[in-house]
């Protein structure tokens, strides 16, 4: 129990990841002295600010739209963040040029500067020639700019993704200078077809983020996380556990001194020792001095019973001496995402964005020649049809799969690549087998649903992982 974990790495890397991850007791401590819980409702309070701030769901709105959209990179955005990639394009971010407009639509499709990707993804507009998936881009962006000097309300709905005002422009008002219906119509799918891949890069910075843990400033960084299973958090803090009940449970409360329960002598555990250590040169000027015997007691014991009897998975498993072998061969993603694992969870942003390119440019304009609803028109669900796929959608899946995880997921099985291609020569490097897992995962949880209340279970995880085209419509 004395034993300094420094030690251990002097040995060299262990295969067991959770040995190598450090917890970051000096500001977990610190986080807990400077708000100086005196109830077991304090600390449940504690518990779920930390948790907040790590997932970023202490950020509003507007907070969190702004960090998306500055285009930093995929890994340096915490979770809520990536919620953020259903809201409309922040006012102040609209773009007032022609290059700041080709600049946005570049960035939404590929903040990696990976060329490849953002010409893949452009590959699948329809219409589009062979090798002009570059020149297109600019094409578009100049025919989407010269709508916004005679008709600014149209191009800023098709560009902040407020694709059902867009519609309802073309319906109500006029389509823009310059333009027939299906070309205005266009515009509008291949914008959303720009957001869409935004959408799937996100859903694949989530699948990343479930290899390499989100749990911030918990933990010191660990470069070597690259697949971090789902036994692994539980591993790294199992201990903590541990010395949790065996200290709390050394106090010694005013009824268990009366009952004759002995005083305990001061641990020796390591963990302990590496607190003690990190807050000593402060610890004096904000140790509580106006908490009472009684609600310290009554603190401890709140704590006592919270651990030993605080429901989930976590909790359950921290229990045991060791990880349930099921649990233990999950990966996190499975846990995360209902059984997804992350090749799994980026393939379905795949598949909805494959369909999205084959059906959403005559849905668009469905809409416009027999428009339905008031003021703003109905748009159409949109579900998953296996069906509107079209032939050949399998080895364009795999060329997005690869480029998604190449620039983003990078999971450790990237490198066993098809000895008989090579990068650049149009065919995927690897032979995903994620596809049907992931189709077969949508169609179990993807039926239409007028339920108003927020999805729950594996219609939240499809929820999360989905793209946008439906809300944007809505909007």
């Amino acid at each position: 129990m004395n034993e300094d974990p420094d030690d251990k790495k002097q040995v060299g890397k262990s295969r067991n990841l959770a040995r190598d991850i450090r917890r970051n007791f000096k500001e977990l401590t610190k986080r807990v002295l400077h708000r100086r819980p005196n109830s077991t409702r304090d600390v449940a309070d504690l518990v779920d600010a930390i948790f907040k701030e790590i997932w970023g769901s202490d950020l509003s709105a507007d907070e969190r739209g702004r960090l998306l959209f500055a285009f930093g990179p995929w890994d340096d955005l915490k979770m809520a963040v990536l919620d953020a990639r259903c809201q409309p394009l922040p006012e102040d971010t609209i773009p007032t040029t022609r290059a700041d407009l080709l600049k946005l639509c570049e960035s939404l499709l590929d903040r990696t500067n990976d060329l490849r990707m953002s010409t893949h993804f452009v590959a699948g507009w329809n219409d589009v020639p062979a090798t002009r998936e570059a020149a297109e881009l600019e094409r578009f962006s100049d025919l989407l700019w010269n709508t916004q000097a005679n008709d600014p309300e149209f191009f800023h709905a098709v560009v902040s993704g407020r694709h059902g005002t867009a519609v309802t422009y073309l319906v109500r008002r006029r389509i823009p200078h310059g333009l027939s219906a299906e070309a205005a119509v266009r515009l509008i799918y291949r914008m959303a077809l720009i957001w869409c891949a935004h959408d799937v890069q996100a859903t694949a910075a989530r699948a990343r983020r479930s290899t390499i843990g989100a749990f911030g400033w918990l933990h010191f960084d660990n470069a070597d996380a690259k697949r971090m299973v789902a036994g692994t958090p539980i591993a790294v803090w199992r201990a903590v556990y541990e010395m949790l009940i065996g200290n709390d449970g050394q106090y010694r409360t005013n009824e268990e001194s009366r009952a004759g329960k002995p005083e305990a002598k001061p641990t020796r555990h390591w963990d302990v020792q590496t607190i003690k250590k990190d807050v000593r040169a402060w610890l004096d000027l904000v140790v509580p001095r106006d908490t009472t015997r009684a609600s310290r007691d009554a603190c401890v014991t709140g704590v006592r019973a919270a651990a030993t009897d605080q429901k989930g998975i976590f909790w359950e498993e921290m229990r045991k001496e060791k990880t349930s072998p099921q649990l233990a061969r999950q990966q996190m993603s499975q846990v995360w995402y209902h059984g997804l694992t992350p090749l799994q969870v980026t393939a379905l942003g795949v598949i909805r964005l494959i369909q999205m390119e084959a059906i959403l440019e005559q849905s668009i304009l469905g809409i416009y020649k027999f428009p339905t609803g008031g003021a703003q028109l109905d748009p159409p669900l949109l579900p998953f049809q296996e069906k509107d796929l079209p032939n050949g959608w399998e080895t364009r899946a795999q060329l997005l799969m690869d480029d998604l995880r190449r620039t983003i997921v990078k999971d450790v099985d990237l490198g066993s690549q098809n000895e008989d291609r090579k990068v650049g020569d149009g065919e995927p490097l690897h032979d995903d087998t994620c596809l049907d897992e992931a189709i077969e995962f949508i169609k179990q949880v993807a039926v239409p649903a007028n339920d108003p209340e927020p999805p729950t279970g594996p219609r939240r995880t499809y929820a999360l992982l989905n793209v946008c085209v439906p809300n944007r419509l809505r909007r």
